[in-house]
């Protein structure tokens, strides 16, 4: 059955990839994402293992924090967000264009690999419109929901900073 299991994965692994990336698009669309929240608790557990790795969290942290909460302070910044992030798409999309059109007018140059070079540029593409989107639907209710759950991941994450002191301090006394 394993066999059988694996055989049809070889068999069909441009058919997963391509199901898999677009699940991954689909839930990122979601501004409550369960794949970011995931990333997130997994990014801030790994930290709690060393007061560095905590220090570095938190400082990532507020980072993010200050920029929504310049987003919600000027609207102006976050169109400009969107607006830098449509360009950047653009420049992917016009990159895979390029790399396709030399690829095959010059094929006295070999390019290989320019299709690879050209998926990636649009998956990149992709990836960068639906952040795109998920940036433009923030209003400010979202982002001040936001704020409040990455201020109760610095708390969490200074108060693991915190029991991680003590026991450092208990065990050296």
């Amino acid at each position: 059955m394993i066999h059988d299991l694996w055989d049809l994965c070889v068999r069909y692994w441009p058919d997963l990839v391509l199901a898999l990336l677009f699940a991954a698009i689909a839930e990122t669309l979601r501004v409550g994402s369960r794949i970011r929240e995931g990333w997130r608790w997994f990014k801030d557990k790994t930290a709690e293992s060393s007061i560095a790795n905590i220090n570095v969290r938190v400082t990532q942290q507020e980072a993010f924090r200050n920029l929504l909460q310049s987003y919600l302070a000027s609207d102006k910044l976050l169109y400009l967000a969107v607006l830098r992030n449509m360009t950047l798409i653009l420049i992917f999309m016009s990159l895979a264009g390029l790399v396709l059109i030399v690829g095959t007018l010059f094929r006295a140059i070999e390019f290989p690999g320019a299709e690879f070079v050209a998926l990636f540029a649009l998956i990149s593409a992709i990836g960068g419109g639906v952040y795109t989107m998920q940036l433009g639907s923030y209003d400010t209710s979202k982002i001040s929901k936001l704020i409040e759950k990455i201020d109760t991941e610095i708390a969490a994450l200074k108060e693991a900073r915190l029991k991680l002191e003590r026991r450092r301090r208990g065990t050296n006394s």
